[in-house]
């Protein structure tokens, strides 16, 4: 793939190093620290100037890490002298963390990623206050990247004078393959002219700035080993050729050139032991460039890339630091925790775990992010948990659901998931506390978030559709509708607590509407779970029966369907929900589609939930006109298992007993009208 860098202006370039040095002037000696600061406000006015907006094109994969690109980039603004340079890349307002790839990103091809300096433009140059050599996490790149650094460097430079070598080999192989034609051997010309010319057709072609250049530079690897079997190819006849002139020239003598020792065979003996030799020499150097072909561009440098600086200075940076070093900190705390579980360990007990959680509540928004991911990454393990649990972490998880970005929402509420899906401890704790409120909260944010639109399932008159969302919004609504469904399926206790809330059912419903089928589905398991615990809280929600009875316009999943289905036989079943169930547009549209599905269950759930409507008693008149004898009778010709040809049987049964006490009861009812011309008619 291909990826633009859009770079940010440049800090200037730290030209002047640590120099205690004197200017002697008319009035006597100059003060240093003013001609410093003149000096440098006259780098940054240039370099600033000529390095603002730049636009820079790197190749990766999408299996690639963020710290390889960031090396393909270090090396570019290494041959601008800009090595020292420390950056980060941005996309979409997210800062990518080394130790991920494009693909957990899912950054598409030709995506356009920020360099955004991570240093104040004075920082890029000697702090004059400060002369000790001490440096901080905002000043440049580390030593061991830039030794690494100049270790790709050099690997580059001498793959250059390699494939130069080479090429001069070939030159010197073309020659010899003219020179050829006057030897003994003439016919050998031949097949070197072709060979030497499919050489030169294919060579690859590499500068250091520039990298393999050309069409032929693609296959480099298969070139080298091609060129290697041609230059053995090639040198087993010359050495045969040598071998059949040696003997006649060793027993001539050649001293007087007489007899068969002549010019032209002394010329064919040297030709051939030189020919040979060369081809004898590239041949052994060929190894040494597929060896260096393995390198490539941040094979040194994306592992020093990845480490971050030691755990105890950032910490002490975290604690102490000002605003910015505080989210450098967070940034590298989230980083660091990121790359391995002996990370997370090593931060735990250094007691990052409390800095990160006062971190977490900083009002630096960027700050919050940072350690909130690094809680997140921390809590992924087990053992960590407890400790985390123990110093309050999940009332302060619970107050990050108030974030005031997705971002930090999410990685709260992800924390929260991993707390109670290893725990069941934890999952009273968040219960006990105002955590169900806390969630009710997030969850609602994420409903209601701006830039999105929704078409109410009841307006009959446009096409429906689901609450279009960003992706980092449907992420966030899938790891909250995930933690209420790990809530309600721990036990029966539990599940009581969370059904009496009304706030938790009717965030539920919120997500379900949401434009992600894995969002609607774990919101309406959830749902169910809480239906059988407790029907009442789930049938007076008004606005999920809209939606059930919306499903098969708004999805074609089944697994929805039958969600949706279940969740509506407890409003069937339900007197007074009934009333209202029966009330919806396009109920026996809704009915008929799921009955014509292949699922049995649903078919059963189709066929209880006509049941549960023909026995309410106080919609008995109604019954008639509502079209219900079509689903059943459906029902009965396609049914799958025997108890849903039973249900429909017994529907159909009593959808004939109420169509004609109907129609007795419309003829009762004319007969007491009378007949045109008597008393009474008309009244």
């Amino acid at each position: 793939m291909m990826l633009y860098v859009e770079s940010k202006a440049f800090p200037p370039v730290a030209f002047i190093k640590h120099w205690s040095f004197s200017i002697k002037g008319d009035s006597g000696i100059l003060n240093t620290r003013k001609v410093l600061t003149l000096m440098s406000v006259f780098f940054q006015n240039i370099f600033t100037h000529y390095l603002k907006r730049k636009t820079f094109i790197i190749l990766c994969k999408l299996t690639d890490t963020i710290a390889r690109a960031r090396s393909q980039m270090l090396h570019i603004l290494w041959e601008l002298g800009r090595d020292d340079h420390q950056f980060r890349f941005r996309y979409r307002g997210q800062y990518l963390r080394d130790a991920y790839t494009f693909e957990d990103y899912e950054i598409p091809e030709n995506a356009v990623v920020k360099m955004v300096p991570m240093a104040k433009r004075q920082e890029s140059f000697v702090d004059l206050r400060r002369m000790d050599g001490q440096s901080d996490l905002g000043q440049g790149t580390s030593d061991e990247v830039l030794n690494a650094l100049n270790q790709e460097i050099q690997v580059f430079v001498r793959r250059e004078k390699l494939l130069a070598a080479l090429q001069a080999f070939l030159w010197l192989w073309a020659l010899a393959t003219m020179l050829s034609f006057i030897t003994n051997y003439f016919y050998s010309g031949f097949w070197n002219v072709i060979i030497v010319y499919f050489l030169f057709k294919y060579c690859p072609t590499f500068t250091r700035t520039g990298g393999f250049v050309g069409r032929a530079s693609q296959y480099h690897g298969r070139y080298m080993i091609i060129y290697a079997i041609a230059s053995i190819l090639c040198l087993a006849p010359n050495v045969v050729f040598l071998c059949l002139l040696l003997p006649p020239m060793i027993q001539q003598g050649c001293a007087g050139y007489v007899g068969s020792c002549t010019h032209w065979l002394l010329w064919s003996v040297i030709f051939y032991a030189c020919f040979a030799l060369l081809l004898f020499l590239q041949t052994c150097l060929i190894p040494f460039i597929i060896y260096n072909f393995r390198f490539k561009a941040g094979d040194f440098v994306e592992q020093h890339l990845v480490k971050t600086r030691d755990v105890e200075k950032v910490l002490f940076s975290a604690r102490n630091g000002k605003i910015k070093e505080k989210r450098n900190a967070a940034f590298e705390l989230a980083s660091f925790a990121a790359c391995s579980d002996d990370n997370k360990y090593k931060i735990v007990s250094q007691g990052g775990m409390e800095v990160l959680s006062n971190l977490s509540l900083s009002r630096d928004e960027a700050t919050q992010e940072y350690a909130t991911e690094a809680i997140a990454e921390l809590l992924t393990l087990p053992e960590i948990q407890d400790q985390f649990v123990a110093i309050g972490g999940v009332r302060t998880l619970c107050a990050l659901l108030h974030g005031r970005t997705d971002k930090i929402i999410y990685e709260a509420a992800t924390a929260l998931f991993y707390l109670i899906s290893d725990n069941d401890n934890n999952k009273m704790v968040i219960v006990e506390d105002t955590g169900l409120d806390d969630l009710a909260h997030a969850s609602m944010k994420a409903y209601f978030m701006p830039n999105t639109s929704y078409q109410n399932p009841r307006d009959n008159a446009i096409t429906l559709s689901y609450k279009a969302n960003n992706n980092n919004n449907i992420k966030t609504a899938r790891v909250l509708a995930g933690v209420f469904l790990e809530l309600l399926s721990y036990n029966a206790d539990l599940r009581e607590i969370i059904a009496s809330r009304n706030v938790v059912a009717v965030a539920l419903v919120h997500l379900c509407q949401l434009a992600d089928s894995e969002t609607q589905q774990l919101s309406l398991q959830a749902l169910e779970l809480i239906a059988i615990e407790s029907p009442e809280s789930v049938v007076t929600q008004e606005d999920l029966l809209h939606h059930l009875v919306a499903m098969p316009r708004l999805t074609e999943d089944e697994r929805l369907h039958l969600l949706s289905g279940k969740i509506m036989l407890y409003f069937a079943e339900n007197e007074e929900a009934c009333s209202e169930l029966i009330n919806v547009a396009n109920l026996t549209d809704t009915l008929l589609q799921f009955a014509q599905s292949n699922d049995s269950v649903l078919q059963n759930v189709v066929s209880k939930i006509i049941l549960a409507i023909l026995e309410n008693q106080r919609i008995t008149r109604r019954i008639p006109y509502l079209g219900l004898d079509k689903v059943a009778m459906y029902l009965q010709s396609n049914s799958v298992d025997r108890h849903i040809f039973d249900n429909a049987d017994a529907a159909l049964n009593l959808l004939t007993i109420y169509t004609s006490e109907d129609k007795m009861g419309s003829s009762l009812s004319l007969k007491s009208v009378g007949k045109p011309g008597q008393s009474g008619y008309g009244v």
